[in-house]
């Protein structure tokens, strides 16, 4: 089985996903390919971008980059249309290598691109202002930024998907033994179909 947890930012994905990876799913997470992606695809990056967003080392600095794409969303879909075909192809690496094994990818616009093999999604939701608190206290960057971010976030929903799946919502208000109940309560709703 492949689960596709995704939400808005600071939802509470990796809450979700560390509740699942306790119940043994192999998590594969979009942000930590997103960074590998930076790397292999640097040159592109660069190409599209200029050098104003790399650090004194020459390597791609996230933040200058992030302010970028979080202020203008021609410059987000430049990126991602770099960055997501990288991503989702090792997404289905794991999958291929792993048969055997439940797995979880962890991507907030996990609605915007193609991975057939997806069984299910489950979307986080959380309050605006319990995401927005989340934010200023994860990213540690600003009213601003924060709030640009949750900005070009605000028409993602779990209905892009590209193809039909059960979809399942859960709400995540801050309360981790109340989140834990409902996620294992929905797993023992899609072990129970699946039987």
């Amino acid at each position: 089985m492949v689960l596709g947890v995704c939400g808005r930012s600071c939802s509470g994905k990796n809450a979700v996903c560390k509740i699942l990876s306790e119940k043994g799913f192999l998590i594969v997470d979009a942000d930590e390919l997103g960074q590998q992606a930076l790397q292999a695809k640097k040159n592109e990056i660069i190409s599209a971008f200029g050098t104003s967003i790399l650090n004194d080392e020459g390597q791609i600095d996230r933040q200058k980059l992030g302010q970028r794409v979080f202020s203008c969303a021609q410059d987000l879909q430049k990126l991602n249309a770099i960055s997501h075909p990288y991503v989702v192809q090792e997404m289905q690496r794991v999958i291929r290598e792993n048969p055997e094994r439940h797995i979880v990818l962890n991507a907030a616009l996990l609605p915007m691109v193609r991975v057939p093999e997806v069984d299910v999604l489950i979307w986080v939701t959380a309050g605006f202002f319990t995401r927005l608190i989340r934010g200023l206290k994860r990213d540690r960057r600003g009213l601003i930024f924060t709030l640009r971010r949750m900005w070009m976030q605000r028409n993602l929903s779990p209905k892009l998907f590209f193809k039909r799946v059960d979809t399942y919502t859960i709400r995540n208000g801050g309360d981790f033994a109340a989140l834990k109940r409902r996620v294992n309560q929905l797993l023992d709703l899609l072990f129970s179909r699946n039987q």
